[in-house]
């Protein structure tokens, strides 16, 4: 079982630095929003924060029955992380035209069955969980094929 060790201890101290690291630059961000490339930026740090802070919240809450709603957080988190990663990637080479709302719709159609899937019974489709005290959350991710395309999905941008 973890108990208050170090490495549990770095654990959560990494993840709150990262935490308020990318608060800090989502701050920093919202200053300068008028500037090329800021909003992809904004995007990008708005996923992190909802990422590990979906991650850190789980490491606190330690239970089983919020595993679902901790994973949708987590998926949510990476898919707005990868797409202002994209938008940024298309500001910066000068391809800002394709940023619309049509494109934004596009991509906005896989995070929100993939968020809906979590948090739906049928979420077995997409991932399993298993109780496990030998780990910080408190139960293992039981990855399927479809968690799998996920993944590589989320690479791919």
């Amino acid at each position: 079982m973890w108990e208050l060790t170090t490495a549990f201890l770095a654990l959560q101290a990494t993840l709150f630095a990262g935490l308020c690291v990318s608060g800090g630059f989502l701050y920093y961000c919202l200053q300068y929003r008028q500037k090329r490339g800021v909003t992809s930026l904004i995007v990008m740090f708005v996923g992190i924060i909802i990422w590990v802070g979906s991650e850190l919240i789980q490491i606190q809450l330690r239970a089983l029955s919020y595993a679902s709603f901790g994973m949708a957080l987590r998926i949510l988190g990476i898919e707005i992380t990868v797409i202002g990663i994209l938008f940024l990637g298309l500001e910066y080479t000068g391809r800002e035209r394709y940023i619309n709302w049509q494109l934004v719709a596009l991509l906005s159609v896989v995070p929100l069955l993939e968020v809906a899937l979590a948090l739906s019974p049928a979420r077995e489709l997409i991932f399993r969980v298993q109780a496990n005290d030998a780990v910080p959350w408190g139960y293992d991710l039981i990855v399927t094929p479809l968690f799998l395309g996920h993944t590589v999905y989320s690479y791919l941008f």
